[in-house]
Formats: C-alpha cells, structure tokens, sequence
C-alpha cells in the first residue's frame, strides 16, 4: 500500500472542503458580484448558483473517493502488531472519518446555491 494513498484518505476530504468553501465564496463576492464585472451575477457565462452546484458536486465525488480510498487502505492494512502497520491504520481510519464529516459539511453547502439569492446586499 502507497503512502500516498494514505496521506489522500486521511486529507483528501478536508483539502476538498477547503476548495469548496474557498471557491463558493470567491464566486459570488470577488467574480460575480464585484462593481467591475460586466456580466453581473456570471462566472465564465454561468450564473453563480450554477457554478457553485458544479463545484460542489465535483469536489463531493473527491471528498467521496478520498473516503473509499481510506477504507479500502483499512482493509488492507491488517491486524499487525507492528508501528508501521499501527501507523498505517490510524491513518486510514482517520481518514475514514474525515471522509465522512467533511462530506456532510459539503453537501449542506448544495443549500445557500438554491435558496439564497446573487448579489443580494446585505441590509
């Protein structure tokens, strides 16, 4: 089993959240929304609800792969005894709950595109 698939299981979910919530943010206040723009309210000629549920899905299906990777480094990993082994299965299982908090955190972030409106002032 790679260390690298171990490190992906582990931060692949997170780092997948990070982009989302970095992402979704940027898109409205910087892109969408900001006095210069010409096309208010688009991203690349998509409205911004539209790009934010792309960009959720995508990195849903990495926060999902990251926590499939991580349980089937699990499985692989075995019962050892020795630290490697240990290491390697903390790792996996720490991934496997990250996968699984991480994703709920991003798929709660479908909501705010379907309900909230663009380039809404704040009263």
């Amino acid at each position: 089993m790679s260390s690298w698939l171990l490190w992906f299981g582990a931060l692949g979910a997170p780092a997948a959240w990070t982009v989302q919530l970095l992402l979704n943010y940027s898109l409205e206040e910087w892109f969408a929304c900001s006095p210069s723009v010409t096309a208010r309210g688009e991203v690349v000629g998509l409205r911004v609800p539209t790009a934010a549920l792309i960009a959720s899905t995508v990195l849903t299906i990495v926060a999902v792969v990251a926590g499939l990777v991580a349980f089937s480094c699990y499985r692989k990993v075995g019962s050892g005894r020795d630290e490697v082994q240990s290491r390697a299965r903390w790792m996996a299982l720490a991934g496997i709950m990250n996968s699984v908090l991480y994703l709920i955190v991003i798929l709660a972030s479908f909501g705010p595109p379907l309900l909230l409106d663009v380039c809404e002032v704040s009263p």
